[in-house]
């Protein structure tokens, strides 16, 4: 007797394997997990601030940089505008300074009545090399708040 849907199965619980098999990418270690938001450092383009420096998780700061041999994996992005004018549409983004390609993540949403608007937004595949320099750039004369969030890993 045979079982056409038995067959059917076995081949999708096989496939599902072989994809979980070939590892997700995410951090192993908290360690690996990093929080960056803007500090001092020079390497973006004017008017944009660099992405320098790290908050620990006992709320110390520190020099942020990827070390050699691995990538930053970016997951999420806080950020929030005030001081802006109501019901217009604000924005931040991040792209790196040795790229003129665009950004490696922009977002913007309409500020509230008293000009201020905030968000966290995912971030679906972007992966920064060492040596890079995360910059960031807002709705000019806006004052902002972003911090990113991601992992380090190895770089393959």
């Amino acid at each position: 007797m045979r079982t056409p849907g038995l067959r059917a199965v076995l081949v999708l619980v096989a496939g599902w394997a072989t994809a979980a098999g070939g590892g997700m990418l995410a951090p192993s270690k908290p360690s690996q997990m990093v929080l960056v938001t803007v500090g001092p450092a020079a390497g973006c383009p004017q008017g944009m601030q660099n992405l320098t420096e790290q908050i620990f998780p006992d709320g110390t700061r520190g020099p942020f940089s990827i070390p050699p041999g691995q990538v930053l994996v970016v997951t999420e992005v806080e950020w929030s505008v005030a001081g802006a004018p109501p019901n217009v549409y604000s924005g931040a983004g991040i792209l790196l300074a040795s790229h003129t390609d665009g950004p490696l993540w922009s977002d913007e949403a309409l500020t509230d009545g008293n000009g201020f608007v905030g968000k966290s937004s995912l971030v679906p595949s972007a992966v920064v090399k060492s040596g890079d320099t995360l910059c960031r750039y807002t709705t000019p004369g806006i004052g902002l708040g972003l911090m990113l969030r991601g992992f380090l890993t190895k770089d393959r």
